[in-house]
C-alpha cells in the first residue's frame, strides 16, 4: 500500500466504527484472524461501508452488556474512543479521536437494549435532542459532527460460558475525507475494538 495511503487510512479507522437499521444484501468477508472476522456491505445510496464484526468471548452476556454502557470502559477497549458519557435516558456522547490535520469527530447516539442479547445504536443529531440531554452536552467546539450513525449488538450465548458477539455499524463521518480512504480504514475498526473487548472482559473487569 502506499505509505500516504497508509497514514491516511490509519486516521480514519475509528470514524465508521447489529440488526443494522438498513439491511445488508450480502456481506464480502475481509479479514478473519484470531479468532475475529470482520465484513463490509455497500449501502444502497451512501458511497460509505457498513461492517459487521464477530467474535466469541470467553465471558457472560451480561457481562458484555454492562460494558457496552459503562462510561468509564470505552477508552480500555473501544477503538480510538476519545470520550465516551451516558446523557441519561439511553443517550450517549462519544468522541472519536483523530491525528493531526483531521479533526476529531463527536456522535449522540441513543443506545436502547431491546431485550437480553441486543441493543439498538440509533444516531440522534444534536439539533434534535430533548432539551433536558442537550443541557447535558459537554463542550464540542472544534469537533465535527458524525452523521447517520446506526447499527448494533448482538449476544449469543454459547456452551462452556462463551458469547458469540456481533457488531455492525454504519455511519457517514461527515467532513471531505473521501469515501475510498474512509471504507479501506473501516477493516481495523471492528477487529481492534472486538480484540480488546476480548482482552478486557478476560481480564475480570
Amino acid at each position: 500500500m502506499n505509505p500516504m495511503l497508509k497514514r491516511l487510512t490509519t486516521m480514519v479507522l475509528p470514524l465508521v466504527v447489529a440488526a443494522p437499521l438498513y439491511a445488508a444484501d450480502s456481506w464480502e468477508v475481509v479479514r478473519n484472524e484470531d479468532g475475529i472476522k470482520v465484513s463490509l456491505s455497500e449501502v444502497e445510496g451512501s458511497n460509505y461501508k457498513m461492517f459487521k464484526g464477530e467474535t466469541v468471548i470467553s465471558t457472560s452476556v451480561e457481562k458484555v452488556m454492562k460494558s457496552l454502557s459503562r462510561s468509564s470502559s470505552c477508552k480500555l477497549w473501544r477503538f480510538k474512543c476519545g470520550a465516551f458519557i451516558s446523557l441519561g435516558d439511553n443517550y450517549y456522547y462519544r468522541v472519536n479521536t483523530l491525528p493531526w490535520p483531521l479533526t476529531d469527530r463527536f456522535v449522540v447516539t441513543r443506545n436502547v437494549r431491546t431485550d437480553n442479547t441486543t441493543m439498538e445504536i440509533t444516531y440522534v443529531p444534536v439539533s434534535k435532542l430533548p432539551s433536558k440531554i442537550a443541557q447535558k452536552l459537554p463542550e464540542h467546539d472544534g469537533l465535527v459532527e458524525m452523521q447517520d450513525y446506526s447499527g448494533s449488538w448482538k449476544l449469543e450465548e454459547r456452551p462452556k460460558n462463551r458469547v458469540k458477539v456481533t457488531l455492525e455499524i454504519r455511519a457517514n463521518p461527515a467532513g471531505s475525507i473521501p469515501a475510498a480512504v474512509v471504507n479501506k480504514g473501516v477493516v481495523d475498526n471492528p477487529f481492534n475494538t472486538l480484540l480488546k473487548m476480548s482482552n478486557y472482559l478476560a481480564s475480570g473487569r
